[in-house]
C-alpha cells in the first residue's frame, strides 16, 4: 500500500502547503506548480454572494480564489469588478446574473455563476391624521399612509411603536380610533419589506368633543335707568380653545363679538342679550342668556315739615315723602349745608347746629336707580345772646367819686335791637357803648348793660366795684431785680472802743463780704464825729477807704481784697485819738484833737448829717435798698439836759431819737427800702465791761422800726457780723414800703394779700405770691427789672 505525507515547509511570513499525491514511495512537493510532473491538490472553492438585497443598499461579494473577476448582468447593464472581496450596491430592481472567475492554490482557472436579486429599498416614509386637520371632534379618524417598497406596515397608540399593534399588510389608508380624548394625541406608523423595517413615524391631532363653557360677568342690573347696556363675558375652552364668541340682543342676528359689548340707546322696557361660543374643534355651547328692563322716568319728592325761618333751635327736624309713577318710594338721600348726600328716612332729625344759614335738600331714589330732583329748606338759625363786653371801668376798689364804663357788643345772627344800662337798682337806660356815672357814695355798685338781638335772644355783662375815699393807691416802679443794695456803717468813735476796733471788729466782721454772695452792694463808712472841720472823717461825710492809694470812698465788689480793706477801714484809727496822735500810712491824723465823749457817741447826730452832706449824694442809688449798721458800745449821747429819768436821750430831741432818724430817712428817700442793723451793747449781754445802762436802747429801737436785726458787741464771733450780711442780703430781695399798714378789707382779722389788690405792667402769669409784714411788702417769686407794679389798698 503506497502511503503519501504531507510536508510543511515554512517559510518566513507565510505558510504553505503541499498536498501531494505518492505512487512510488515517498515524493515531495514543491511550491512551484508550474512545474511540470508536479501533482497538485486544489483547495476547497468558497463563494460568498447574497441571494436578495435593497436597491441600494450596499453589500459584500467574496471568492476564495486569486486574479477574481467578477460580471454581473441585469438585461443590457453589465457591471464588473475584481478582488476576491467587493463591497458595492445595486441600484435597479430585479434579477442580476452574476458569475465569477479566478486561480486556484494549482494555477488553474475556477468560476461559478449565480443569481442576485434587488428589491425595492422602504422609503419615502409618512402618516397623515384627517388630511393634517389640527383638531377633531369624532375619536375614529382617518389615516393617510405612504412607504414605497414597504409589504407590511405597523400600527399603534404607544410610542416609538413599542406594542399595541401587529403587523399587517400595508395599506395606503385606514381608519383608526384613537387612543386618547380630548387632548393632543398621537398615532405612530412603522413599515417592512422582506428584507428590514422602518424606523417608527408619528403624526398627531387633537381630540376635543366638549363644548366651550361661557358665562355672563356683568350685564345691567335687572332694573336700570340707564339706556346704555355695557356686557361682559367670560368664555373658556380647555381642549382646543375657542374659535368665535356670538351675540345678539332681543331679535337681531347673532353676530361674532368680543368679550365686552356696548349697547346704546335703548329704549324704556325690556331687553334680553344672547350668547354662545363655537370652539376650533367645531363644538357649539348652549346659549346663555340675560335679561334687564330699562326705567328712566324720574321720581318726585316733597318737604312737609320743616322748621321755621328764622329759628332760636339748633335742632331741626324735617318730615318728607316721594313716588315713581304713583308709587311711593322709599329710598331717600340727604345733604345739609352742601355736605356730601347720604342715605337717609323720614324724618331727618339734626341737633347742635351752628349759628347762621342753613340749607337742607333731600332726593328721592326709585328701584331702578334713578333720582328725583332735589328738594331743599333754607333757614337761619340765631340762638345765641349777643355777647357784651366790658372794656373799661373803675378799679375795684377805688375813692373815685365817679365812673366811666366803655362797652363792645357783637351779635353774630340777626343783630341788635337794642342796648341798655342800668346802675345798682335804677331804672334801665338805652346806651351804645359808653356811659358815666357821678355823685357816687361810698359802698358797693353794680353796673349792668344789656343787649338784646333780633330774635329775642339777650346778653349781659356786669361789674361791681367798691367806692371808698379811704382807699390807697401806690405805684411801684421796680428798677431793680434784687440783689442791690447800699450799705452804710455809722462807727461810734469813743475811746471806749478802742479794744472793740482792734481785737473784736475783725473777727466780728470776718465773714461779712462772703455772706453778702452776689449782691450789688455799695459799703460806705461815716464816724460818730458831726462836728464841723475840715477833716474827711466829720460832719457825716462819707470816710475815705483805708489802704487804698489813691483814694476811694466806697467799697464794691469790684474793689480788689474788698474784705480787707472793709477791716481795716472798720478798725477806726480816729479812736486812737483818744491815746494820742496816731500815725498812719497817710501822715499825721488826730493832731492835738484828745477824746470828747459828747461829740463820739452821737452816731443819730451824725448820721442825720450824712443824708443831707453834698459829698455823699453819688453814693446813694435810687434803685438799691439801703442798709445801715450801726456799731455802738453805747447808747446816743444827748445834748446837755436832754436825758431822761432812766438816763436815754429824750425822744423829743430832733438829734438823737429814733423816731427823727427815721423821719429823715423817709423824707430823704421816700418809698425805697431801709432797713438799721445794729451791732450794740444790748440788755443781758455778758462780756462787755460796761454796766446794762449803757445798752444801745435808741439804735435797738430802730432795728425794731424798720425791721433789721440786732447783734451783740460783746460777743468776739463771726458769727454777729454774719447775721446782719443775711439780713441785709434778705432785705435786699424786693422789699416794697407801702404808704401804710392796710387794714383788713375782707375781715378776716388778718391783714395779708388779700387785702391789696396788686397789677403788673407788663402783665405776669401767674401772679406773684404777696407777704404783707406792717407796711412792708414782699413778692415770690422777685418782680423783674423794668415792671410796674399798680397797688391798692386801704389805709386805716
Amino acid at each position: 500500500m503506497t502511503k503519501c505525507f504531507q510536508f510543511t515547509q515554512l517559510i518566513v511570513g507565510a505558510v504553505l502547503l503541499s498536498n501531494v499525491a505518492c505512487t512510488n514511495g515517498l515524493q515531495f512537493s514543491s511550491t512551484d506548480t508550474t512545474k511540470p510532473g508536479v501533482n497538485c491538490v486544489t483547495d476547497p472553492e468558497t463563494l460568498s454572494v447574497p441571494v436578495l438585497v435593497q436597491q441600494g443598499q450596499s453589500f459584500s461579494m467574496s471568492y476564495n480564489r486569486n486574479s477574481v473577476a467578477w460580471k454581473l448582468q441585469n438585461g443590457t447593464t453589465q457591471i464588473q469588478f475584481d478582488g476576491s472581496q467587493v463591497d458595492t450596491t445595486l441600484n435597479d430592481v430585479g434579477n442580476y446574473i452574476g458569475s465569477v472567475a479566478g486561480t486556484n492554490n494549482c494555477n488553474k482557472e475556477d468560476g461559478q455563476e449565480f443569481v442576485i436579486r434587488v428589491i425595492e429599498r422602504v422609503a419615502g416614509l409618512d402618516l397623515v391624521i384627517n388630511n393634517n386637520d389640527i383638531y377633531t371632534r369624532q375619536q375614529t379618524v382617518a389615516l393617510s399612509l405612504s412607504a414605497v417598497g414597504a409589504t407590511q406596515m405597523y400600527l399603534t397608540n404607544v410610542s416609538n411603536c413599542s406594542a399595541g399593534g401587529s403587523w399587517e399588510t400595508y395599506s395606503t389608508t385606514k381608519a383608526w380610533s384613537l387612543g386618547e380624548t380630548n387632548k393632543l394625541t398621537r398615532v405612530y406608523a412603522k413599515y417592512k419589506n422582506d428584507l428590514a423595517e422602518t424606523p417608527c413615524i408619528s403624526d398627531d391631532i387633537t381630540h376635543d368633543n366638549q363644548a366651550p363653557s361661557l358665562r355672563f360677568v356683568s350685564s345691567p342690573a335687572a332694573l336700570t335707568s340707564s339706556k346704555t347696556a355695557n356686557l361682559q363675558f367670560a368664555v373658556e375652552d380647555l381642549v382646543s380653545g375657542v374659535k368665535a364668541l356670538y351675540c345678539k340682543l332681543d331679535t337681531a342676528a347673532y353676530q361674532v363679538c368680543a368679550l365686552n359689548v356696548t349697547y346704546n340707546n335703548l329704549s324704556e322696557g325690556s331687553h334680553t342679550a344672547s350668547i354662545y361660543a363655537e370652539d376650533k374643534a367645531g363644538n357649539i355651547s348652549q346659549v346663555e342668556t340675560q335679561s334687564w328692563i330699562i326705567d328712566s322716568v324720574l321720581p318726585t319728592v316733597r318737604i312737609t315739615q320743616a322748621p321755621s325761618n328764622p329759628s332760636t333751635s339748633r335742632s331741626a327736624n324735617f318730615v318728607f315723602d316721594g313716588e315713581d309713577s304713583g308709587v311711593a318710594i322709599t329710598e331717600f338721600e340727604c345733604s345739609l349745608d352742601a355736605a356730601t348726600f347720604q342715605r337717609c328716612s323720614s324724618p331727618k332729625a339734626y341737633t347742635n347746629l351752628a349759628q347762621g344759614s342753613h340749607t337742607f335738600k333731600v332726593k328721592g331714589k326709585d328701584r331702578a336707580g334713578n333720582f328725583s330732583a332735589e328738594a331743599s329748606h333754607v333757614w337761619t338759625i340765631d340762638s345765641l345772646a349777643p355777647t357784651v363786653l366790658i372794656t373799661s371801668a373803675p378799679t375795684n376798689p377805688t375813692k373815685d367819686l365817679t365812673a366811666h364804663f366803655a362797652f363792645t357788643v357783637q351779635d353774630l345772627g340777626l343783630g341788635i335791637a337794642s342796648i341798655k344800662c342800668q346802675l345798682d337798682t335804677l331804672a334801665s337806660t338805652t346806651c351804645s357803648n359808653t356811659i358815666d356815672y357821678a355823685g357816687l357814695v361810698n359802698g358797693t355798685h353794680t353796673f349792668k348793660v344789656t343787649a338784646i338781638d333780633l330774635a329775642g335772644n339777650s346778653g349781659t355783662a356786669a361789674y361791681t366795684w367798691e367806692v371808698n375815699d379811704k382807699i390807697t393807691d401806690q405805684v411801684i416802679p421796680v428798677v431793680d431785680a434784687g440783689g442791690s443794695t447800699d450799705i452804710l456803717f455809722l462807727m461810734n468813735t469813743a475811746g471806749s472802743m478802742h479794744d472793740i476796733y482792734y481785737n473784736k471788729i475783725g473777727l466780728q466782721f470776718s465773714k461779712f463780704i462772703s455772706n453778702l454772695g452776689s449782691m450789688d452792694y455799695r459799703i460806705g463808712v461815716v464816724t460818730s464825729d458831726y462836728r464841723d472841720g475840715g477833716s474827711p472823717y466829720r460832719e457825716g461825710r462819707i470816710v475815705p477807704v483805708e489802704d487804698l492809694n489813691p483814694r476811694q470812698y466806697m467799697l464794691t465788689p469790684s474793689t480788689h481784697h474788698v474784705g480787707d480793706h472793709l477791716l481795716s477801714t472798720l478798725a477806726r484809727r480816729e479812736v486812737t485819738c483818744a491815746f494820742g496822735t496816731w500815725t498812719g500810712p497817710n501822715g499825721s491824723f488826730c493832731g492835738t484833737t484828745g477824746w470828747n465823749l459828747p461829740v463820739s457817741t452821737q452816731v443819730i447826730r451824725a448820721g442825720l448829717r450824712t443824708f443831707d452832706h453834698v459829698d455823699n449824694q453819688s453814693f446813694f442809688r435810687a434803685e438799691s435798698s439801703l442798709n445801715i449798721v450801726i456799731v455802738a458800745d453805747s447808747d446816743e449821747v444827748c445834748s446837755s439836759g436832754m436825758y431822761g429819768s432812766d438816763g436815754a436821750c429824750m425822744a423829743q430831741d430832733s438829734l438823737h431819737s429814733a423816731e427823727a432818724f427815721l423821719a429823715k430817712l423817709r423824707s430823704t428817700f421816700g418809698e425805697k427800702s431801709i432797713k438799721v442793723h445794729t451791732l450794740v451793747h444790748r440788755p443781758g449781754d455778758i462780756g462787755c465791761d460796761m454796766g446794762a445802762s449803757n445798752s444801745g436802747d435808741t439804735y435797738i429801737k430802730l432795728s425794731q422800726l424798720t425791721g433789721g436785726v440786732s447783734r451783740s458787741i460783746c460777743k468776739t464771733a463771726s458769727s454777729e457780723g454774719t447775721a446782719i450780711a443775711q439780713a441785709i442780703q434778705s432785705s435786699s430781695q424786693q422789699v416794697f414800703q407801702l404808704k401804710c399798714a392796710p387794714v383788713d378789707r375782707n375781715n378776716d382779722n388778718v391783714v395779708d394779700a388779700k387785702d391789696i389788690t396788686a397789677s403788673f405792667t407788663p402783665a405776669i402769669t401767674p401772679a406773684p405770691q404777696m407777704t404783707v409784714s406792717g407796711s412792708t411788702l414782699r413778692f415770690s417769686p422777685s418782680i423783674a427789672a423794668g415792671t410796674k407794679i399798680s397797688l391798692q389798698y386801704m389805709c386805716p
